[in-house]
């Protein structure tokens, strides 16, 4: 066997009479004379190589080389592994030192090769398939895939070998790659880790050639604000009215399964007013599961008007009173769902018992309806019947006022306020989601660094976790993305969950609220503190307060202890009174300080003080002219206002 010059190997040395003839035989009938010629037209792609087929020609890419010398004979055994990325085969042969060394020299990983050669079992590879070769021509690379689109993408979830157990790619291979292809810039974004930072700011050629977005597919858990016990829009006193109600279904999921059952009560006061039930024929027979879980039958539903004529008779008779549900979720969800399918609005405030009782009662082994009921002393009840349930789920809501006043709470608004950030009973271990985070400068790249060392070292649970109260610590400078089908956000759409729900999860992306507050309609202020103090909830000053069209903020205006002016007694003071210039002459304004007044009122503070140039506008909405104060810097007056509640 010969090499030639890098390029063919003669096919003729150590070939035995018989196998060299009927080479010949076949290059006679491709009508050549040429071996290389030959091998081409012999390498066909998407065989599978078999033992009985002989004599073969393979082509593939060489990407191991394990070539072994044996010194006493003057011999060596030629030895190295090809791949088509639909199979692999080892090519060896034992074969002298001078014939191998033209061989040795120049067959080198990641050419591309034609091999023909006897298929035959390796002695010395466990009777593996291996290839004996009788010649070796090296063919051009086919061209490899190429980025046509003229508007480059931007890869901003990748993982390399660094992520444990989740890929394969080789950190300088990919970055090189996204050169090639034109891309202005590639994130890293590791599970957890940041190792993979080096190579790729390397491969970048120090950020001369590619941007390289340095980033982390987090480990993330909700420690701050995961589940809501109020929800929807509005407010109202702990002891005002509502409805509480409760559902049974023939199965868990709102979209294929059916309402079978609507039990209600309205409760004033504590004490139940009225009630609601109707039964709600689902069009198929109950599964034995379902009779015996709940102890309807068919026989029970006949003459039942539809689950979505049941949901409409229930919304009619519930008004516009706030909702309670046990796991509201679930009841609320196939509300949803039939109210969808008819074009119904459907948009209460509603709580829900189940997350209430885990932040109020977490020492509970669990949180199910008749433990939270024997734990709050309520009476025994018939389980799995939708009026049980729903009277029972009632007097656990009126049970609760008294526990949620010693916390301070005197309105459905303050309670999510009041538990953020703290710990819920009911499981042993929050779940974990994954969220990108990206470094968009110094800044971020560094709060990266501690946020991946402290998941590490202090909140290491199977994986580093990064709470979302750490996160928040250490928000500047960092981009936070949803990340995969494991994020968060990407599982609450598929589970179905309420827009207004995922709303909520997309600002938690996008940025706090003071941040967008501030960037949307209070441009001209630096208000950004007091916003956050008034999302503590620790005092009734400041407050702030949003007119929202969908998603979009429409005005606002902020309650703070002092407006920037000398008359510090004067207290507390209405400022940034603000509508968006599209949005003015539709009595926003006036709608707000109605609503802040009678919220501050409620918070035991009924007189208000404003600064202001405008005269005649505030008097339409009950405001007085009070005095003239100085602004701090000023040299000139201002106008005060004085609004007693």
């Amino acid at each position: 066997m010969r090499y030639s010059e890098g390029r063919t190997v003669g096919l003729y040395t150590k070939v035995s009479p018989e196998e060299k003839k009927v080479i010949d035989q076949k290059m006679a009938l491709l009508g050549t004379t040429n071996l290389r010629a030959y091998l081409r037209k012999m390498a066909v792609d998407g065989y599978i190589v078999q033992l009985d087929m002989g004599s073969v020609v393979v082509e593939g890419e060489v990407f191991n080389v394990e070539h072994r010398e044996l010194p006493r004979r003057k011999a060596w055994v030629v030895c190295f592994d090809i791949t088509d990325l639909t199979g692999s085969i080892r090519v060896t042969r034992f074969m002298e030192g001078e014939e191998a060394k033209p061989i040795i020299a120049q067959v080198k990983k990641g050419q591309r090769l034609q091999v023909q050669g006897r298929l035959t079992l390796g002695r010395f590879d466990n009777n593996d398939l291996v290839l004996e070769p009788y010649g070796i021509n090296e063919v051009p690379k086919q061209p490899g895939r190429e980025d046509t689109a003229p508007d480059k993408r931007v890869e901003l979830h990748l993982h390399t070998k660094m992520s444990t157990m989740d890929a394969l790619c080789d950190t300088k291979t990919v970055v090189k790659r996204a050169i090639e292809w034109g891309h202005p810039a590639i994130a890293i974004t590791d599970h957890g880790v940041v190792q993979s930072f080096p190579d790729a700011y390397n491969a970048s050629g120090r950020g001369e050639k590619i941007k390289v977005l340095y980033g982390v597919e987090a480990y993330y858990q909700n420690d701050v604000d995961e589940q809501a016990a109020v929800h929807g829009p509005g407010d109202m006193p702990l002891d005002g009215e509502f409805v509480a109600f409760d559902l049974e279904t023939t199965g868990l999921d709102a979209r294929t399964d059916a309402i079978i059952e609507i039990g209600a009560v309205r409760i004033r006061g504590g004490e139940v007013v009225d009630k609601f039930a109707s039964f709600a024929q689902p069009g198929q027979p109950l599964s034995a599961k379902t009779v015996s879980l709940t102890g309807i039958t068919d026989e029970m539903l006949r003459g039942a008007p539809t689950p979505g004529d049941a949901v409409d008779l229930f919304l009619d008779w519930a008004g516009d009173a706030a909702l309670c549900a046990h796991n509201a979720a679930f009841d609320t969800g196939f509300i949803r769902e039939y109210c969808a399918r008819s074009g119904r609005k459907f948009d209460p405030l509603y709580f829900d018992t189940l997350i209430l009782a885990q932040y109020l009662c977490p020492k509970l082994p669990n949180h199910k309806l008749d433990t939270v009921a024997s734990a709050l002393g309520l009476p025994p009840f018939q389980h799995h019947r939708a009026y049980d349930d729903a009277e029972t789920c009632g007097r656990i809501l009126a049970a609760m006022a008294p526990m949620l006043r010693g916390q301070g709470v005197e309105r459905a608004a303050q309670i999510n306020r009041v538990f953020a950030g703290k710990k819920r009973g009911g499981r042993g271990r929050r779940s974990a989601f994954h969220l990108i985070v990206l470094a968009k400068n110094q800044t971020g790249l560094r709060n990266l660094y501690k946020l991946v060392s402290k998941a590490h070292l202090e909140h290491f649970n199977r994986f580093p976790i990064m709470p979302k109260s750490l996160i928040d610590e250490n928000r500047e400078g960092l981009i936070i993305g949803s990340a995969c089908e494991a994020g968060e956000l990407f599982q609450a759409v598929a589970a179905g969950r309420e827009d207004r729900e995922l709303e909520r999860m997309v600002d938690r992306f996008l940025h706090t609220l003071p941040e967008r507050a501030c960037s949307v309609f209070l441009r001209r202020y630096w208000y950004a503190e007091s916003m956050e103090e008034c999302l503590s909830g620790e005092n009734p000053v400041p407050q702030w307060y949003l007119a929202v069209e969908g998603r979009e903020i429409v005005g606002g205006l902020g309650v703070i202890e002092n407006d920037f002016h000398d008359r510090k007694d004067l207290a507390p003071n209405v400022c940034a009174v603000y509508t968006e210039k599209a949005k003015r002459g539709r009595g926003v304004a006036g709608r707000l300080l109605g609503h802040a007044c009678a919220d501050m009122k409620a918070r035991g503070i009924s007189t208000l003080y404003l600064v202001t140039d405008h005269t005649s506008f505030y008097e339409r909405y009950g405001w007085e002219f009070f005095c003239m104060v100085r602004g701090d810097g000023q040299p000139g007056m201002t106008r005060m206002y004085i609004h007693r509640g």
